[in-house]
Parts: structure tokens; C-alpha cells; sequence
């Protein structure tokens, strides 16, 4: 399994990582990150029980961009959505 990856923003007890899957693996990102001792926030499964003050209420794993081709026209497809209002919320908390 093959992951690409970037430090997008460093805060006080966690960092912004932007991650992309050039092989799609089960839990490739959560298994990756963890093996590098930076497990996401709120991954109950790979994570460390105590890893940050910041109160993450989910896994903080969001996929931002899932391009695909169509199973009946071939065109490739790209969704993109923001990030949600919990996720901006514990990263405005992990800037204090």
C-alpha cells in the first residue's frame, strides 16, 4: 500500500496532514499515520488514548476529493466537499 502525504498546517498538539491513496488498502491512512506514530484524532481502533488535548468527538478522517469513472459512461467523475463544522472546530481548538 502506497500513501502520499503533507504536512498542511502544524498546530500546538496535532497537524493538519493532506493525504493521497495511490493504492486503496482497508484503513490504508488510519494504519499508515499510526505505524508513524501520528495516529488520527478520535481513531479509536489505531490511535492512542491519550495522544492529544484536543477533544476529537469522531474519527478527524475526511476524505476532501474522490475522483472516479462511471460505470456506464466513462466520464471521470470529481466530488469535492469542505471540510465539516466539527473538523474546523477541533482545529481551531488544536491552535490555541
Amino acid at each position: 500500500a502506497l500513501t502520499r502525504w503533507q504536512v498542511e498546517e502544524r498546530l500546538t498538539d496535532a497537524s493538519l496532514i493532506r493525504c493521497e491513496l495511490v493504492t486503496g488498502r482497508t484503513h490504508q491512512l488510519r494504519v499508515h499515520l499510526s505505524e508513524l506514530g501520528h495516529p488520527i484524532l478520535g481513531d479509536a481502533l489505531y490511535g492512542r488514548r491519550t495522544q492529544s488535548r484536543i477533544l476529537a468527538p469522531r474519527l478527524l478522517l475526511h476524505a476532501h476529493r474522490i475522483a472516479f469513472i462511471h460505470p456506464f459512461s466513462k466520464e471521470q467523475l470529481c466530488v469535492e466537499a469542505p471540510l465539516p463544522t466539527d473538523f474546523l472546530d477541533c482545529l481551531k481548538e488544536g491552535m490555541v
